[in-house]
């Protein structure tokens, strides 16, 4: 966990909320990750909270993917909360509805309606169910995660790279040996 002061919270949260319209999508910044949540506005978001992933700040990312690729995991919930509350990881908080250039966000009440009518929700998985799918399933209508975009690009890049140094350190092996 961070040490961060209530004031320091308080002046993020004053930010937030001169900033952010209800139905936004924001996103915290925890270093090796990125959480989002649906603002709903009055301080308060919904989003979904991984019990196994937030709960500790100093948990590696690398390591989250490992232990939960592709794995559900009942520990998460779509929970309300303060925005007080969520930034106990860190004050690096901003409103980016990134995919607005490229998809119509629902309107502000479908948004709402969504993200209040699956509060209390269980399940989370890191693949296709994490925070950022909530929040852009709930302003867009379609669940997308860029992070996982990227993870599946690196990941399938490293086994590739390392087939095809498997192939042709065997290939050279192969051809030594004749």
């Amino acid at each position: 966990m961070c040490d961060i002061t209530d004031e320091e919270k308080q002046k993020v949260i004053e930010d937030i909320c001169e900033t952010a319209k209800p139905g936004d999508m924001l996103e915290f910044d925890r270093g090796q990750y990125n959480h989002w949540a649906i603002y709903i506005g009055g301080g308060y978001v919904i989003h979904r909270w991984n019990n196994d992933s937030d709960t500790e700040q100093s948990t590696s990312f690398l390591k989250s993917i490992m232990t939960n690729f592709g794995a559900q995991s009942d520990n998460g919930k779509i929970v309300k909360s303060k925005l007080f509350d969520v930034l106990k990881y860190g004050i690096k908080v901003r409103v980016n509805n990134y995919l607005d250039s490229e998809r119509q966000p629902l309107d502000v009440q479908v948004i709402l309606e969504k993200a209040e009518r699956v509060v209390g929700q269980k399940g989370y998985d890191l693949i296709c169910c994490n925070c950022e799918h909530f929040a852009t399933e709930c302003r867009y209508g379609v669940p997308i995660s860029r992070q996982v975009d990227i993870i599946g690009v690196l990941l399938f890049s490293i086994v590739t790279l390392n087939g095809t140094k498997l192939i042709s350190s065997r290939s050279k092996a192969g051809a030594s040996q004749r």
